[in-house]
């Protein structure tokens, strides 16, 4: 996870190569000056990733496109444990064909889980593909399914 005083910029399920992740974050963002802060990290951690989260406000620093912003404001009106799908969510934000614009919105995603990229599947059902992996995906999507939120 990575943010600055105007919000969370990167949230990401690490691959095993860190190193690479620390590149593509700082070509990302050139200007910023990064720093190791694990004891903040494991406090937004808490606060986001826990069953029945109390309401708390975070802030989003993005870069995208036009369209990848408006899919990806889209996907802050679902609810944890709901799908959609691909041409749902085009719908949305405002392009009801652009189903594989939708496909690469997601997959541009630079903030996992808190931009719930991970809830939006294929019509017939079948989960699809994820940044992240398949399988992290349904986990997720099970995870919110098994919790109850308000």
């Amino acid at each position: 996870m990575s943010w600055c005083n105007r919000g969370i910029c990167s949230l990401t399920f690490c691959p095993a190569d860190l190193k690479t992740q620390l590149k593509e974050l700082i070509a990302k963002w050139p200007a910023a000056t990064c720093s190791h802060e694990p004891e903040s990290a494991n406090e937004l951690v808490k606060k986001i990733f826990q069953p029945n989260p109390p309401e708390f406000s975070v802030t989003l620093l993005l870069q995208g496109t036009n369209f990848q912003i408006k899919v990806w404001r889209a996907l802050l009106n679902t609810r944890p444990g709901q799908t959609i799908s691909y041409s749902r969510m085009a719908q949305m934000a405002g392009a009801p064909r652009a189903q594989r614009a939708v496909g690469g919105a997601l997959a541009a995603n630079p903030i996992a889980y808190l931009i719930p990229c991970h809830r939006v599947i294929k019509k017939n059902g079948a989960i699809g593909n994820y940044r992240w992996g398949s399988q992290r995906k349904q986990k997720i999507l099970e995870w919110e399914s098994a919790n109850k939120y308000p």
